[in-house]
């Protein structure tokens, strides 16, 4: 996992930005957007652990890549 960059925090790994994302920019502004949605209390991931606590600084910095 590690060698793919899939560990770490949540993040967007360049695999699945090269094979899964075909449009970078929509992709990060529905994470802001997402990261605005107010009371957000929890994400859950394809994989990984489920993010609560500062949910939308999380999907922030996830969005800026």
């Amino acid at each position: 996992m590690k060698t793919i960059g899939s560990t770490d925090g949540p993040r967007i790994t360049g695999l699945t930005s090269v094979f899964g994302v075909s449009d970078r920019n929509a992709l990060s502004a529905h994470y802001r957007q997402l990261a605005a949605t107010p009371r957000l209390a929890f994400a859950v991931p394809g994989h990984g652990a489920v993010i609560d606590g500062d949910v939308s600084a999380s999907l922030t910095q996830v969005s800026a890549g």
